[in-house]
């Protein structure tokens, strides 16, 4: 409801409209905008499926790695017997007069050099497992993990990778999501100069308007009160400097970057 004055008096003017428009797609604007909207949805979500496949690989890498450095602490820690053996021999030897002062020193720097390696690896091995942590979404200080040597008697049946053959079909590529995701942004930034393309022409909108107004309720079912307009509108820029050109020119630069980018993301899985 509003009010409105005539001849010094204010009654009130009871209205209630409603519009119906519908622009035809003459030119591919909307189906171009729809189109890259689409492909840029999809390219988001082969990026969604990169990241995962690169965390889900650093954490098989991280893995096995832990596996390697497992067997090697078993291994370094039968030398460190070994060499705590022939330290304890080398002494008892020199006590006897059989050899010198300077073979005990080698013996101790041996054994010592090897207790180093041992902690280094110690340390490798807890910043393997809290990386796994948080890949795997815990707390490292509440992750434990059982890292049972890598070995024919210890190893988990999916352990034992099968070779790869020497060719494989380009198909496979298309498997990768990188490959996918830079893929689409090219369809995207095609859709995108279909957009800029089509705002050189007047944009053509069909409008029905339809509605009831009368200064009371009891006039508003009465022809009088009953309004109503059908009618087409067009829409054209007829001096914009140079703007579209210039939206449409970014767009092809656009296209052309992402088909280099396509490009390249395929060369590199070649590699």
């Amino acid at each position: 409801m509003r009010y409105k004055s005539s001849a010094g008096v204010t009654v009130p003017d009871y209205l209630i409209d409603a519009q119906i428009s519908w622009e035809p797609d003459l030119w591919g604007r909307i189906s171009r905008a729809v189109e890259g909207g689409r492909a840029e949805a999809q390219a988001s979500a082969a990026d969604l499926q990169s990241a995962i496949l690169s965390m889900q690989a650093e954490l098989a890498t991280n893995y096995f790695e832990l596996r390697g450095i497992v067997e090697e602490e078993r291994l370094l820690n039968e030398t460190l017997q070994a060499y705590e053996k022939a330290l304890a021999l080398t002494c008892d030897r020199f006590a006897g007069g059989v050899v010198a002062e300077s073979d005990v020193a080698q013996a101790e720097e041996q054994l010592r050099a090897t207790q180093a390696q041992y902690i280094d690896l110690e340390t490798t091995r807890t910043s393997l497992i809290n990386a796994i942590a948080i890949l795997v979404g815990e707390p490292p200080s509440t992750f434990t993990l059982d890292v049972a040597p890598l070995n024919e008697a210890h190893a988990p049946p999916w352990a034992a990778l099968a070779a790869l053959p020497l060719s494989v079909p380009s198909t496979l590529l298309e498997r990768r999501p990188d490959i996918a995701a830079a893929e689409r942004r090219v369809a995207e930034a095609n859709a995108r100069v279909g957009v800029a393309t089509a705002a050189f022409f007047p944009n053509l909108l069909l409008a029905a308007t339809g509605g009831l107004e009368a200064t009371d309720f009891s006039s508003w079912l009465m022809a009088p009160s009953r309004f109503w307009s059908l009618g087409p509108s067009l829409a054209f820029t007829a001096l914009d400097f140079g703007g579209r050109a210039a939206a449409r020119d970014a767009a092809r630069a656009a296209y052309d970057e992402s088909v280099a980018d396509y490009r390249q993301t395929v060369l590199t899985a070649f590699g």
